[in-house]
């Protein structure tokens, strides 16, 4: 009687500000199953940021289509309801032994929640009973176990190989190798320290040579003024 009447009915929840119960009938449950589906994909867009953004807007359709006064508390409370009675549904029908019951919306809440683990758990076979109306092919579980068992010793023997090779390895080999790595750090400390001093020694002819050049024009300069004073001297030129 209990999880009948939560299928129609809420319960007020006071962190989402309704205080209001709500009876959702047939056809509101289904418009609201059917926005759900929809807006749900759309959570962390642009578009809708929130599960309370994407009730608020559940709840603007659904005002719109039932001329009904239908809050996003009711929503968020209708889908939490929906929600656990699919769950009973479920464990219900899985259980072994126990009558089947039918839910009028399991379609499309399976629809919407696909293999979920919390609503799909897996299945634990007991010792003493195993309900045979879940296993397709019997044979295909006895496949799987030899496979899985195969697979094992597989592993088993690769981690042994591995094993052995790291035995194989001799200490000797090892400071070889380390001798070789720092004999190439050597020869490359070598290299870069030739290359700046053949760097430094082109800069500092760059600089003779224009210091060269520096001094071969003053020289030239020189020159001229000394032909200059020789052609035009001083004393003729006060005397004029």
């Amino acid at each position: 009687m209990e999880d009948e009447l939560l299928e129609f009915i809420i319960l007020p929840d006071a962190t989402n500000g309704d205080n209001d119960s709500y009876r959702w009938t047939h056809g509101d449950t289904l418009i609201f199953l059917s926005l759900y589906e929809t807006y749900r994909k759309k959570v962390g867009s642009l578009q809708i940021k929130s599960l309370k953004k994407m009730y608020e807007e559940i709840s603007k359709e659904l005002r719109l289509k039932t001329k009904k006064n239908i809050s996003p508390g009711h929503c968020e409370n209708r889908w939490k309801v929906l929600e656990r009675a699919y769950k009973k549904y479920i464990l219900n029908n899985n259980k072994t032994g126990s009558g089947r019951k039918d839910f009028e919306y399991a379609d499309v809440m399976s629809n919407i929640l696909g293999k979920k683990k919390n609503i799909h758990p897996e299945i634990v076979l007991s010792s003493e009973t195993v309900d045979t109306t879940l296993i397709d092919n019997p044979e295909d579980i006895n496949q799987n176990i030899a496979t899985s068992s195969n697979d094992v010793k597989d592993q088993n023997s690769s981690n042994t190989s591995n094993v052995k090779v790291s035995k194989v390895t001799h200490p000797s080999r090892t400071k070889y190798n380390n001798r070789t790595l720092k004999c190439q750090l050597l020869k490359d400390i070598r290299l870069d320290r030739q290359r700046y001093y053949d760097k430094r020694h082109k800069q500092e002819n760059q600089k003779i040579e224009e210091k060269l050049k520096k001094n071969n024009l003053l020289k030239e300069r020189n020159d001229i003024l000394r032909e200059l004073v020789n052609r035009f001297p001083i004393t003729n030129l006060f005397q004029d």
